[in-house]
């Protein structure tokens, strides 16, 4: 483990040293560099770094801020501790969902090249036009000299492998881990702490445990993690356009570079047939093709995925006000949630005859409503 500030080397005590440990050797070493029993030039001084490393490591909060600190940072980037800030998007806005993105881009100029490396912080929305911006102009620009042509295919195949930074990205959410719970915003805090686990290993995810533990009680949710895949196929975007290009026929409409982004951009686009499937192997299959949905394994044993409308509520053929009403429910009625669409604003759900619909998300609630009626398929577990 890192001592990024010497807390540790200044009392001369081990890492996991506990309290008492920490005590002595605080005690003894104040006695010894007092400015009243030691009249060297440096004692004051010595008092001094003795004190501020006591007062972090003594402190139960303050010790694990600075030893999570010391898992992402070193002596010469070492943070204010008590004052952090959270890293911000693009557009210097509070985003808990922002990550870091390390892109390389080259630009060949006939017998010579330059090559460049950038870190950004941003949602994913502005991640999305970063990496195409990289890409094109890599695709453009990079291959108009012999050196270049193998750095540009070096930074293309780097930012596709790199596109979710494991070094930076820890970084980042710790950081903000940190200093949401500075900030007394515990769900951000523990959100980002949540997905920092994710690039943790062992003795880091120990320390991040524990720091979770020190959060006040409430009911927290984990926070969905990007789906970085897709940051990746947008480095594919610009060559499928050209493929589009050279070998669709004339008379066929082409499609332009934006909307390939787009397509590329909103997984919600891509339709497919809805499948739905039960722990018991079972599986049913819907003729009506909508939009793509991650599923949730149906249990109808299980009394978590139940929720119920807020509201009276038309139930909805596809995630989207346009598609047609499936069924209209009255305020309270209990259904099992099967599925949530990949942008978190529409749940697929199963009705008491076992027909799938979907609602808007805020317009349901955890728990039962009404009560289920016997012949009900949404749960059939002990009533």
């Amino acid at each position: 483990m890192i001592d990024a500030l010497g807390y540790y080397q200044i009392l001369n005590i081990n890492f996991d040293a506990d309290i008492d440990v920490i005590k002595s050797g605080y005690k003894q070493l104040a006695k010894q560099w007092h400015p009243d029993y030691n009249d060297s030039d440096n004692s004051l001084e010595m008092f001094q770094k003795i004190s501020v490393a006591y007062d972090i490591l003594k402190d139960t909060e303050k010790r694990l801020t600075y030893d999570l600190l010391n898992l992402v940072y070193g002596k010469k980037d070492f943070p204010d501790m008590f004052s952090l800030q959270p890293y911000k998007s693009q557009k210097n806005k509070d985003n808990i969902n922002v990550r870091a993105l390390n892109l390389k881009q080259v630009t060949s100029m006939g017998y010579k090249f330059v090559s460049k490396e950038d870190k950004y912080v941003a949602s994913f929305d502005e991640a999305l036009k970063i990496e195409f911006s990289y890409s094109l102009k890599n695709w453009l620009l990079g291959w108009w000299s012999l050196y270049g042509f193998e750095k540009t295919f070096t930074a293309i195949k780097d930012n596709i492998k790199n596109t979710d930074s494991i070094q930076d990205n820890f970084k980042l959410l710790l950081h903000n881990g940190i200093a949401y719970y500075q900030d007394k915003d515990y769900l951000k805090s523990y959100q980002s702490m949540c997905l920092a686990g994710k690039y943790a290993n062992n003795t880091e995810k120990n320390l991040i445990n524990k720091f979770i533990h020190i959060l006040p009680d409430g009911n927290y949710s984990q926070l969905s993690d990007w789906k970085f895949f897709n940051l990746k196929y947008v480095q594919y975007i610009f060559p499928v356009f050209l493929a589009f290009v050279i070998f669709i026929p004339s008379g066929v409409k082409y499609v332009t570079e934006a909307d390939l982004l787009k397509y590329f951009a909103k997984s919600n686009e891509i339709k497919y047939y809805q499948e739905v499937h039960f722990t018991n192997s079972g599986e049913t299959v819907d003729d009506m093709v909508v939009a793509k949905v991650l599923n949730i394994s149906v249990d109808t044993r299980d009394l978590s995925k139940l929720y119920h409308a807020k509201k009276r509520l038309d139930v909805m053929v596809g995630p989207d006000h346009e598609f047609d009403v499936l069924k209209t429910i009255p305020a309270n009625r209990t259904v099992r949630i099967t599925g949530i669409t990949p942008d978190d604003k529409w749940y697929r759900i199963m009705l008491d005859n076992g027909d799938m619909g979907f609602v808007p998300k805020e317009d349901v609630v955890k728990g039962i409503g009404q009560d289920i009626p016997n012949i009900s398929k949404i749960y059939t577990g002990i009533r």
